[in-house]
């Protein structure tokens, strides 16, 4: 599994669920000699729907551990600064995978004998509040898992989607 699966299926549930939403990934830079010229992509795609702009950029882990502040590039913070400052909503996506769950954090989070498939939508300003906060390398699983400013979305295995009229909710709030 890649973050590419996860870009697709997070791309199409929009189209799913929100099919009046105007969605785009963004592509990626050739690779080429001239491409060192070629700024990187500010983040992976975009939704403007109803008028609002939501700009997001997807990550995807395989186990069930913390989020590094590393897996987020400064490029890309400050792009999705920007958004905020200029009155759209920016998340980064984190998307677990995991077939098994540790089993002392399995415990704590009631997750035994569970696979986990989740989406985390961690907004731009919740991700700084983190970063200041913890004076760490990486955000816990359980501060994640946890926290009421962040709506779990859950994979839909009966339409094959994402929950995203549950994310669009919390874009609404942020």
């Amino acid at each position: 599994m890649r973050e590419s699966i996860f870009q697709k299926e997070w791309l199409s549930s929009w189209l799913h669920h929100v099919p009046f939403a105007h969605v785009w990934k963004i592509p990626d830079a050739p690779r080429s000699a001239e491409s060192r010229f070629i700024p990187p992509k500010p983040y992976d795609c975009y939704a403007l729907v109803a008028g609002r702009f939501v700009a997001m950029e997807l990550k995807w882990q395989k186990t069930v551990s913390s989020f590094p502040f590393s897996s987020v590039s400064d490029w890309q913070l400050q792009n999705l600064r920007q958004v905020v400052d200029n009155g759209g909503s920016a998340f980064i996506i984190l998307n677990i995978r995991a077939a098994q769950i540790p089993e002392k954090t399995a415990k704590r989070c009631g997750l035994e004998g569970r696979r986990l498939n989740i989406a985390l939508p961690i907004s731009v300003q919740f991700y700084d509040d983190m970063d200041r906060a913890h004076q760490r390398a990486s955000i816990p699983f359980e501060d994640l898992y946890y926290n009421s400013r962040i709506e779990k979305i859950e994979w839909d295995s009966k339409t094959g989607a994402w929950d995203i009229p549950a994310f669009l909710m919390q874009a609404r709030e942020g």
